[in-house]
């Protein structure tokens, strides 16, 4: 299993560009939160936080024990045509858009 390492940096970065080199409307990003029992699991060379699998070659000790202390904040992100979303969501995301323009 491969997992990617990168810098916060490097990782907002990589958002940048693809921010910057999407055609049409920018997607929107949901980003959820962790909801109920996410079990940690160890197997075949990765260890698993719900469903996500992280290789193990990224810890120096045990992933399962290393994955419990990771910062969720970005755990769950998804990007969603805004046509997809609410009607309101689109407006909050569309004021936003405007007042960082102005």
């Amino acid at each position: 299993m491969t997992t990617n390492v990168l810098t916060l940096r490097e990782y907002g970065e990589m958002i940048i560009e693809l921010a910057d080199d999407w055609e049409d409307d920018q997607p929107a990003v949901l980003v959820g939160d962790v909801n109920g029992s996410v079990n940690c699991t160890e197997k075949d060379g990765f260890s698993n936080y719900g469903p996500v699998g992280y290789a193990h070659e990224c810890f120096d000790g045990n992933g399962v024990w290393e994955l419990g202390n990771g910062d969720l904040r970005f755990y769950g992100a998804m990007l969603m045509d805004q046509s997809d979303l609410a009607e309101d969501a689109q407006k909050a995301l569309a004021e936003r858009r405007n007042e960082s323009e102005a």
